[in-house]
């Protein structure tokens, strides 16, 4: 193969910028449209609840994302080049990803430093996942399209002790992971430990590498004090009968049971506590 064909790239899609400014006006569009599809509901069982609007932050909200890998290829086995890594958001349709947290900013750009200086992290690294925490707990997730070996390992725990030094890190231990075909490497384990406020109580949730978790977790505390709040005995008065459409009258809703909450982890508890909210 020549040097001009190991050069050769397909270049990425364009990912759109996030007008953060407009965050306002397309808050007021939901509620308006969400408003609108309400009214049936409103003529047939009388006036429904007031709407409640819970505003997220208009950036750094995001607490996990998936980066594809792109560079020039195997540009580091090449003399008098130099690697090039860039991680990339493909454009689909119209989504695009919403900005990552600040934590999240710093450690995208420790490992893309990384992956430009050591041939054994960026040999054949195709994807890289961050999934940070409120706590300040972080993991990140480097898949391949090559078997780990102790040699891997080794960097992995080097580039560990580099995240470690970061401010943003002080004080928790960056956990790495490696993917392969049929292979999964840690160094020590494959979870974070979120904790979230909810009204006056903390929850600590082990978050594991893989898993589904809200990825904006201002909005999951915002609504997790939601549900408890409309699930307490008495939150809404009984509503007066209403007519069906087909002319029956509407029994009211029985009283909802007040749901049943975990034990709440209080500071300086052990972080292998999970505390998870559950209905009754």
């Amino acid at each position: 193969m020549t040097e001009a064909a190991q050069l050769s790239f397909t270049a990425p899609i364009a990912v759109q910028s996030i007008d953060e400014t407009q965050y306002d006006a397309q808050l007021s569009k939901k509620l308006t449209q969400l408003r609108l599809s309400l009214n049936e509901l409103n003529s047939l069982a009388g006036a429904m609840p007031d709407i409640e609007v819970h505003e997220s932050a208009k950036k750094h909200y995001r607490m996990r994302a998936e980066f594809t890998v792109w560079g020039t290829g195997k540009a580091a086995s090449i003399p008098d080049t130099t690697p090039d890594v860039h991680f990339i958001m493909y454009e689909s349709g119209s989504k695009v990803k919403p900005p990552p947290r600040e934590l999240m900013n710093d450690l995208m750009g420790a490992v893309l430093a990384e992956a430009n200086t050591s041939p054994i992290i960026r040999e054949r690294l195709f994807q890289v996942n961050f999934h940070t925490a409120l706590s300040g707990d972080c993991m990140v997730t480097l898949v391949y399209h090559k078997q780990l070996d102790d040699v891997w390992k080794e960097a992995a725990l080097n580039l560990r002790a580099k995240l470690g030094k970061l401010p943003a890190t002080l004080g928790h231990t960056p956990q790495i992971i490696g993917r392969s075909r049929k292979q999964k490497v840690m160094l020590d384990r494959d979870w974070v430990v979120e904790r979230l406020q909810v009204n006056d109580q903390e929850f600590a949730y082990r978050q594991v590498e893989g898993s589904f978790s809200q990825p904006n977790a201002g909005v999951c505390q915002h609504m997790l004090a939601w549900a408890q709040k409309v699930t307490t005995p008495g939150a809404f008065p009984e509503p007066s009968p209403a007519h069906s459409p087909l002319g029956q009258t509407a029994k009211a809703p029985a009283t909802r049971p007040a749901p049943t909450w975990a034990t709440a982890a209080a500071p300086g508890d052990s972080e292998d506590m999970q505390s998870e909210p559950a209905a009754a």
